[in-house]
């Protein structure tokens, strides 16, 4: 890691951190994002915005060499779906699961 430069430095750590970190945190955002308090909600979303648009955009910048190379804007749209699938996928599978349980709650049936 010292040869690369600073650049490739903090993408290398940011990558390896999310890959360890990044789904645990996505399915606290996503469980958050299902609540049932409007606040609260609306901040797990406003969260969630910001991680998905950083860490896509930051590997997009990253993987910038110039408009002239052909390869280019592939390599933006793999990355960034790959990326963006990482971080949507255990964010959905909780805010499903959570809102299940939640409309379970709700749904008392008849009392005997």
């Amino acid at each position: 890691m010292a040869v690369m430069g600073p650049g490739a430095t903090f993408m290398y750590l940011m990558a390896a951190t999310w890959l360890f970190l990044g789904p645990f945190l996505m399915v606290g955002l996503g469980a958050l994002s299902a609540a049932r308090r409007a606040p609260r909600r609306r901040a797990g979303l406003a969260v969630t915005a910001g991680v998905m648009l950083f860490y896509v955009g930051a590997f997009a910048v990253a993987g910038f060499r110039g408009f002239s190379d052909p390869y280019f804007f592939g390599d933006v749209v793999v990355g960034s779906l790959v990326t963006f699938g990482w971080l949507a996928l255990p964010w959905l599978i909780a805010w499903l699961l959570t809102r299940r349980s939640a409309r379970r709650a709700d749904d008392t049936g008849p009392i005997p």
